[in-house]
């Protein structure tokens, strides 16, 4: 009775390992993006907030050199950083334009230079990917 027990119990762990070798999490978690802002404008940022449809999170002070993440951004719809220049004017840059349920990606966007105006000069790189969920 006790090896049977080991058997079906190494069996189990077995099937467990390899579903998370093809499946690291389950599906409904595995939808969202990775967006990173990383600062390499020579000075310090204060006053970016990445904005979506359902929401706003202001981004604390990111120091010359250093990066800001996002994990598993899920929710449904653009996403923007969004600051005021020195004129105090709305500036806005676009990181992902949509997100589809089943969607995983990430985005980084590399804050470059700040002109005399307060503009910042960006450059963006993303990736996305869609996996078909069977309901």
């Amino acid at each position: 009775m006790i090896k049977k027990l080991i058997i079906l119990i190494g069996i189990i762990g077995i099937l467990g390992f390899g579903y998370y070798l093809l499946f690291p999490f389950p599906f409904p978690f595995k939808d969202g993006y990775n967006i990173e802002i990383k600062n390499q404008t020579g000075k310090n940022i204060t006053g970016l907030t990445l904005t979506n449809d359902n929401g706003d999170h202001k981004i604390p002070v990111i120091l010359d050199g250093d990066e800001y993440k996002f994990k598993k951004v899920t929710t449904t719809g653009f996403y923007d950083l969004e600051y005021r220049d020195y004129n105090g004017d709305l500036q806005t840059i676009s990181i992902v334009g949509f997100e589809e349920v089943g969607s995983l990606g990430e985005a980084v966007v590399t804050l470059e230079s700040i002109n005399e105006n307060g503009i910042i000069e960006s450059a963006l790189f993303t990736e996305m990917r869609v996996e078909l969920i069977l309901k």
